[in-house]
């Protein structure tokens, strides 16, 4: 550990000796980043600092003015050696430990995985179909096509050569839709604010739903019968948005 003030003076070169001992101190003080306890007494713009009392690598701000904590000096890594290709992402896998995220294909997007604590790459966007049988009794029914704990819900749905059909939205905190209310009033639709999924048949009967839950790797949906329904499977069309 050395430091220095960097300026040799008048009787730091009163004999050969004294100005090579005043040289080298300055010199070793740069070669060590004027490790240190304590910061350098006469600090410059730009200058390094290994801070052995904080454990990390400073470097003096452009007005000279304060110190700007670069990382630690225990797991300093060159982000040049780290991140190997054009588009990798540095971060933290832990607490002062960088790491390196290979760049993602092309299209994709930059995610949280579901723990929370690490980035990756994915489409984020999937689309599926299922079907809904419209005598099935109320219950819930899970959907893993995702693959993935999406944040956004649209649904498009239709019944079986019947008119009703709707299209609807869902989070977290809401399940909404406008329908088909043709079978009560010719050409025309409602709203619901309670319903992803609204299927109205004549006498009204239908099949309706409400998101239930947002799950690791789809979503659940609550499912209610109202009356008879006619035979049939209606087809749903899902986006699901992470």
């Amino acid at each position: 550990m050395s430091q220095h003030d960097f300026e040799i003076t008048n009787a730091d070169a009163n004999t050969g000796l004294s100005m090579r001992a005043a040289i080298n101190a300055a010199l070793q003080a740069l070669a060590t980043l004027s490790s240190g306890a304590t910061e350098p007494e006469t600090p410059y713009a730009y200058q390094w600092w290994a801070d052995t009392t904080s454990g990390y690598l400073k470097i003096r701000n452009a007005t000279n003015t304060a110190w700007i904590s670069i990382g630690p000096l225990s797991n300093l890594i060159a982000l040049s050696g780290l991140l190997a290709a054009q588009g990798d992402i540095p971060y933290a896998i832990a607490a002062n430990l960088p790491a390196a995220l290979a760049k993602g294909a092309a299209d994709t997007r930059l995610f949280m995985n579901a723990a929370g604590i690490l980035p990756e790459w994915a489409i984020g966007v999937y689309v599926g179909s299922f079907t809904r049988d419209m005598t099935a009794p109320s219950g819930n029914y899970s959907n893993t096509g995702p693959g993935f704990k999406p944040r956004y819900l649209l649904f498009f749905a239709a019944g079986p050569n019947m008119p009703g059909m709707s299209i609807g939205a869902a989070n977290v905190s809401m399940s909404g839709c406008i329908y088909d209310l043709h079978v009560d009033i010719a050409d025309s639709w409602a709203a619901s604010t309670s319903r992803c999924i609204y299927l109205r048949t004549s006498g009204g009967t239908s099949q309706d739903a409400y998101l239930a839950s947002l799950d690791a790797n789809g979503f659940t949906l609550t499912w209610t019968k109202t009356g008879a329904p006619p035979a049939g499977n209606a087809i749903i069309i899902v986006i699901a948005i992470r």
